[in-house]
């Protein structure tokens, strides 16, 4: 339910928010070295409020924090009529807002039956039981965070914002001239994947490909609740479809426009040199499975997965045995590892490395030396460099144990896998499951 009959209650931590948003702006850890002196305004309310206006009428909006340190936002919090909690610590390092806020929540939705929607504005992984009880209870949950929410919060909300890719859209400038960053372009490939899933999702039983046009955007939100197209470089959903159209057909119908996946249709519909929706694994397979819940973790598998077991020999190749070695950027280090990947047939596109820079990341195989300094390789044995990232990918799966050892390895390594990489998937996953067993 969204226009006049919908009630919003809006809920901030503030002090978390004000802390990514200053982390963010300034630098990882700027917050906790003036955390105890007053402190400077980067919040902007107005594109929160703006956006929760959309949605309905906001009937509860409330902030809690100490507020001791926050009185710069006096003029901005009278402005938006916020009811402001105060808190004092409980210890050095703990305010109990999580507590208060998630408790609060609870007592207004048994009692104003009019609250339909509930935002809360935090990058904190304990409102994921919040957001779970809230979606039980018939109200509509969206989280607004920023680029360090867990992804546990993000996939629990029915709907979840990027509070900087909000300030991007405001009409109002932020709070103290701060202006906001604009969110890094994701690629078309993920916009891809999701819009296929759900066109699949949708002619499932239908008996033809064709689905309503009408229907695919909110069965896309549902799958991903951050979806939002601007993250793509495009500003509404149709706009989307169209730089997809290598992957999506589209058509008048009886009643509306209808879209298909190309590769759905009769064969010679998909233009020479298409690209293939999905690595063409159809969603209900254990193999896709495992890949999604990477996906919901933040980690994507490149569409040739064999490079995952290539490109970690060339990364340690690339940087020598010195303990000083570094590249100057990520950019150098994938031109230096091109022609490696190149002499063993593939080929290693912008995607497919971004996609492998996040498993390293994961992973802590990098170390960084300071801003343009340069990047180095803790790890200089290929083999162990491997096992890590495999690891990494294992860890992230609900519960491995569960999982067939010859899906995870058609997963990570591809259906062609060697023997070697099917006994590195083997041992890597005995490590994983004794590492839990001791925690």
């Amino acid at each position: 339910m969204t226009g006049l009959d919908a009630g919003i209650a809006i809920y901030w931590d503030f002090e978390n928010v004000h802390a990514c948003v200053l982390d963010e702006l300034r630098g990882e850890g700027a917050y906790r070295t003036a955390r105890f002196r007053p402190q400077e305004p980067v919040v902007d309310f107005d594109p929160v409020v703006e956006y929760a206006a959309t949605l309905g009428r906001i009937v509860v909006h409330r902030a809690y924090a100490n507020w001791q340190y926050f009185g710069r936002y006096r003029d901005e919090m009278q402005a938006h009529a916020v009811d402001l909690v105060q808190l004092f610590p409980l210890t050095a390092s703990k305010n109990g807002a999580d507590i208060r806020l998630v408790l609060d929540v609870a007592e207004d939705m048994q009692q104003q039956a009019h609250v339909t929607h509930v935002i809360v504005v935090a990058s904190d992984s304990d409102y994921t039981p919040l957001a779970q009880r809230c979606r039980k209870q018939g109200r509509v949950f969206i989280g607004i965070g920023t680029a360090v929410t867990p992804k546990s919060f993000q996939f629990a909300c029915d709907e979840f914002r990027d509070y900087l890719g909000l300030t991007v859209g405001s009409v109002a400038p932020m709070a103290g001239g701060v202006a906001a960053a604009p969110e890094e372009l994701s690629s078309l490939e993920d916009a891809a994947d999701l819009v296929v899933t759900a066109l699949r999702r949708l002619a499932a039983g239908r008996g033809e490909p064709w689905v309503l046009k009408a229907s695919i955007r909110p069965l896309v939100k549902r799958l991903d609740p951050t979806f939002d197209e601007r993250r793509f470089g495009v500003s509404s959903f149709t706009e989307l479809l169209k730089a997809l159209d290598s992957y999506v057909v589209e058509r008048v119908g009886k009643f509306d426009h209808e879209l298909a996946v190309r590769e759905d249709l009769s064969e010679g519909s998909a233009p020479a040199g298409a690209p293939r929706a999905f690595d063409s694994v159809p969603d209900s397979t254990p193999v896709a499975l495992v890949k999604r819940q990477l996906h919901r973790k933040g980690l994507r598998l490149p569409a040739e997965r064999q490079l995952l077991w290539i490109v970690p020999g060339l990364v340690v190749q690339a940087f020598g045995s010195s303990e000083t070695a570094a590249e100057p950027s990520f950019e150098d280090l994938r031109l230096k590892v091109e022609p490696g990947v190149q002499a063993h047939g593939l080929a290693l596109s912008e995607v497919d490395f971004n996609k492998l820079k996040g498993i390293f990341w994961h992973a802590r195989a990098f170390e960084l030396h300071g801003h343009g300094n340069g990047i180095s390789l803790r790890i200089r044995d290929a083999d162990r460099l491997r096992r890590q990232l495999v690891m990494v990918l294992l860890e992230h799966l609900a519960d491995p144990s569960g999982e067939d050892q010859g899906v995870l390895t058609e997963a990570i390594f591809g259906p062609d896998a060697s023997d070697d990489q099917k006994e590195l998937i083997g041992a890597a996953l005995r490590d994983v499951l004794h590492e839990r067993d001791e925690a």
